[in-house]
């Protein structure tokens, strides 16, 4: 039978429901929250076979900035369900990445599409959409013991970002070559919208008012461990306090929530990386890769094993 790739946008009919199981395991609810209401954009490419959805491949784009405007997209989603198998749904596959990278991986359009993959997923990556590994992953790792289950002074549950966040983030800017931009869209979208994940997010503020620091959390399993993860924290480095404070406040939810470790992962590159350690923080390898397909020549993977300051912030595995 014909198989046809369509690309999808916001404002036409939703895939069927046999798709998002396959395609999102949060459902029809998370499915829209990542491609209809990104703020961001849309990066939905789907086959069909005699208009059944048999397979997906999407991209979630963020903006970022490597001392200029850019695009960082993951993928994530991408499933094939052609008649047969092996070569078959390879066939799916290739011809839905080869559209999604020739539509948006251009100049002017994606600098990267990246993801995180773990075992056999690596071959379809690599083979068929010409990832290259970035690096395995690691988690910072602190084993707690007995203490407080309470916020400490001066740590506050925030409700949602405000304009503030764009000043906290141009404030950090300067000191990563390549991130994405927290802004107050993106950390509203991300971390207060999602439906079905429970975030914590904390912050401190000076005597003004003004927000010198944030923290998101979520209780998840990632890379084959279980934990309390620290998937975002913002904090100046010239300002030690605030991650303390902030470290301090997410321990205490850790143990309220009756979870024995706080984890998180910085590139081995960043100040932040020996700072957890010195907080008592131990590294652990994980169970999952950083790809990425970079679309200009000097931001490779080796730049941006190097550069791009990646938090679970920049994956919706967590």
């Amino acid at each position: 039978m014909a198989l046809t790739i369509h690309a999808w946008q916001p404002g036409e009919p939703l895939p069927p429901e046999p798709a998002w199981p396959a395609a999102c395991a949060g459902g029809r609810a998370e499915w829209q929250w990542r491609h209809a209401r990104n703020p961001h954009g849309t990066r939905v490419y789907l086959a069909l076979e005699d208009e059944r959805v048999v397979g997906q491949v999407a991209a979630v784009p963020h903006a970022a900035w490597i001392g200029r405007p850019a695009v960082f997209a993951e993928n994530i989603g991408s499933f094939g369900r052609a008649r047969g198998a092996g070569l078959a749904r390879a066939g799916v596959y290739a011809r839905l990445g080869r559209a999604l990278q020739e539509a948006h991986g251009q100049p002017g359009g994606d600098l990267v599409h990246y993801g995180i993959v773990s075992g056999a997923e690596w071959r379809v990556v690599n083979g068929l959409l010409e990832g290259e590994v970035v690096r395995n992953l690691t988690a910072l790792v602190r084993t707690l013991d007995a203490g407080a289950h309470e916020l400490p002074p001066g740590v506050e549950r925030l409700a949602r970002f405000d304009h503030q966040a764009q000043w906290l983030w141009d404030r950090i800017a300067g000191a990563n070559p390549a991130l994405t931009v927290r802004d107050e869209a993106f950390l509203n979208w991300r971390f207060v919208e999602r439906p079905g994940v429970a975030y914590e997010r904390l912050g401190v503020r000076d005597a003004g008012g003004i927000l010198r620091g944030y923290a998101v959390l979520a209780v998840a399993e990632f890379g084959g461990r279980r934990a309390l993860w620290l998937v975002d924290l913002v904090v100046p480095l010239e300002e030690p306090e605030v991650a303390r404070a902030l470290l301090a406040g997410a321990a205490a939810l850790a143990r309220a929530a009756g979870e024995r470790e706080l984890a998180t992962h910085v590139p081995e590159w960043s100040p932040w990386f020996d700072a957890l350690q010195r907080a008592g923080f131990l590294v652990h390898p994980l169970a999952a890769w950083l790809f990425a397909r970079p679309f200009a020549r000097k931001f490779d993977e080796v730049w941006l094993r190097d550069h791009w300051w990646f938090t679970l912030a920049d994956t919706l595995h967590v």
